[in-house]
């Protein structure tokens, strides 16, 4: 296998110039998901990273937390969704925490790569796409990162104030490298991939990217292509007829996780339940300070929401008092996340500060070692020990994690104490 003959190669110099010894010589190929829930789609492409890097490969799964990047909350929480990863083949999972893991694709894609490449260990990220296609990928996002088009945006948007960023992008693709480019730019699997090249680009990573092509529905959809339901359309099935309809999409064991979560009042989280709490808590700041100080809200989004929670008596209306055509409902919902919890503009430009240890098999462990001592950023093993950080910057970065993370316990049928927070531990597969 040349490329992976090539990431060992690199690995051995990099070992052999830092005199570094290192027991077992393997590749550790990373995969950026929400699992939400973790499905025979993701389990596929898990498949092809193997078949690909070899089986001795650890699988490496950074899973969005308990909030996802579509602005809402993730159906069962990041430890169960976690296990349910190391069930259909993941060695090893880390989360990517509040507030990144809600943002927009961009900013999504650009944290969750940075936290790889200071993981320092991470030598191939692998994600499917529509195109399955690396090559036309590489060269949309070539174009995307070069001065001219960096020019011409600038130019369309003093020309057409009004137009958005995604359709400005959308045409000068397909006026200065083609249509079918252009189409292939905008659809939804495509558009994450060509944001983790530009990551990579950015950060002039060693990490070599993989593509797959994806197989079945797309996340928006219902339908159920032959052996692949999408996500959102289990966690549909789910919630009209619980987890007997969905179990050829997922695993015997998550299955029983799922079931058991949902007699236990543990799941759906549903961001509905937390109405009161979270529209309250708006209106008391939008007595203080302009709302348009957090991240992603203009001034125009900021006076609209003030209006809004004069008349809002759940989150849905809020949301739908709110919508214009340059808007999406993501938008909105990462935008009510982001006032509610205080998240600025330096919150989500900065690099993760932290990951934590959500799961992982005999062979993720193996890898977790190496990782721990050659990451530049700390990988917790438990929420507690925030307890034991002493600088400053990572401390508030857990701190804030953890505030949206208590406050996700509350969206479930069963609301959770706090304190249940502090009582996870990571899954261990023996």
């Amino acid at each position: 296998m040349e490329y992976t003959n090539k990431i060992l190669y690199n690995k051995i110099h990099i070992f052999a110039r830092n005199i570094l010894p290192r027991e077992v010589l393997f590749v550790i190929a990373a995969i950026i998901a929400e699992c939400n829930p973790p499905h025979t789609g993701h389990a596929h492409l898990i498949s092809k990273v193997r078949r690909r890097f070899g089986d001795d490969t650890c699988v490496l799964v950074l899973l969005g937390g308990n909030y996802v990047q579509r602005g809402d909350l993730a159906f069962t929480d990041r430890y169960r969704r976690a296990a349910g990863a190391v069930s259909i083949g993941a060695d090893l999972v880390l989360e990517l925490p509040f507030p990144y893991s809600c943002q927009t694709a961009q900013i999504y894609a650009t944290s969750a790569v940075t936290l790889l490449q200071s993981l320092a260990g991470v030598d191939a990220l692998c994600f499917g796409s529509e195109s399955g296609n690396i090559d036309t990928l590489k060269e949309i996002a070539s174009y995307l990162s070069s001065t001219d088009f960096q020019r011409a945006s600038a130019s369309e948007r003093e020309e057409n104030p009004h137009k958005s960023y995604a359709q400005i992008r959308t045409d000068l693709i397909r006026s200065t490298l083609s249509p079918v480019a252009a189409g292939q730019a905008s659809l939804p699997n495509n558009i994450l991939a060509i944001e983790y090249l530009l990551a990579l680009q950015a950060l002039g990573s060693p990490i070599e990217p993989y593509t797959i092509e994806r197989q079945g529905a797309y996340h928006s959809d219902d339908c159920v292509a032959t052996g692949f339901m999408s996500a959102g359309a289990i966690r549909q099935a789910i919630r009209q007829d619980g987890v007997s309809n969905i179990k050829p999409y997922i695993t015997a064991e998550f299955a029983h996780v799922l079931q058991d979560d949902l007699q236990k009042g543990m799941a759906p989280a549903d961001m509905e339940r937390l109405s009161s709490v979270m529209l309250t808590h708006l209106r008391r700041i939008c007595t203080e300070q302009d709302l348009s100080v957090y991240f992603d809200i203009d001034a125009a989004l900021a006076a609209k929401m003030k209006a809004a929670l004069n008349k809002a008596t759940n989150i849905q209306t809020f949301i739908s008092l709110l919508k214009a055509k340059h808007m999406t409902e993501a938008h909105l919902r990462r935008a009510l996340l982001n006032a509610y919890f205080g998240v600025t503009s330096s919150d989500v430009h900065s690099a993760p500060a932290f990951t934590r240890l959500l799961a992982s098999n005999t062979r993720g462990k193996e890898s977790l070692k190496y990782l721990k001592q050659h990451s530049s950023l700390p990988i917790l093993s438990r929420p507690s020990d925030v307890r034991h950080i002493m600088d400053a910057q990572t401390r508030k970065a857990v701190e804030l994690a953890d505030f949206a993370d208590s406050l996700y316990f509350l969206s479930v049928p069963t609301p959770q104490p706090v304190e249940k927070l502090y009582g996870f531990r990571p899954f261990i597969a023996e």
